[in-house]
């Protein structure tokens, strides 16, 4: 299945890869800016997927100018604080089932486990879950290997090509959005939200990070 939407928004911060053809390009340039962007474009979403996040700290203080080796000595700290988490921010502020909320994991260890709690505290419907560890997954390489991990099962995508993973994603999002989610005649953007709300409550999904969820391919 292969479902696409006609309003789509992409918000890009500092990137040397240039935007998607066919989609709405706002830049950004700091988490404060990504914020705003954000509290505005949720407010008419049907879906968000967060598919990077910004660092979790920032310096207190920003340098106008060139900070000087010679000038900081053999020794030196930056005082950081912490960056509001996005995505918590957005699981927070929904109201009811929308928009729905997918967030993405990096991990290095213990990956389930830790999308299973990322999905309970951040209020997300699904998580995105990969090892960036793993051999041809990750960055900087071609392909990926992801988990989708939602409260009630979780999903293997076997590593293939980052186009082919991002399709598998997709298709995923459009069916949890409902039998009767559909799109206009163009194949655009889907109009129609029926059946039962995707979402989880933060109970439900905390109770199944507990427990041992079953698994397919």
């Amino acid at each position: 299945m292969r479902r696409s939407w006609r309003e789509r928004l992409y918000l890009l911060g500092p990137s040397a890869v240039p935007p998607p053809v066919g989609v709405t390009t706002h830049h950004v340039e700091s988490a404060a800016q990504l914020q705003w962007a954000l509290g505005n474009a949720a407010k008419g979403a049907d879906v968000i997927v967060m598919t990077a996040a910004v660092a979790d700290y920032r310096p207190a203080r920003e340098a106008k100018e060139k900070l000087k080796r010679g000038e900081l000595g053999a020794k030196t700290s930056i005082e950081l604080v912490a960056n509001p988490d996005l995505l918590a921010e957005l699981g927070k502020q929904r109201k009811g089932s929308t928009p729905l909320l997918v967030g993405f994991a990096a991990e290095t260890e213990d990956v389930l486990e830790n999308a299973r709690a990322k999905l309970a505290a951040k209020r997300c419907d699904l998580i995105v879950a990969n090892n960036v560890g793993e051999a041809n997954a990750g960055f900087a390489v071609d392909t990926n290997h992801v988990q989708l991990v939602e409260a009630e099962e979780e999903v293997d995508v076997p590593a293939a090509p980052k186009s082919e993973v991002a399709h598998r994603i997709l298709d995923k999002i459009v069916s949890m959005l409902g039998p009767e989610a559909g799109t206009d005649d163009a194949g655009g953007r889907v109009r129609e939200l029926g059946g039962e709300a995707p979402a989880k409550t933060r109970a439900i999904a905390a109770k199944r990070a507990k427990a041992k969820p079953r698994r397919r391919n």
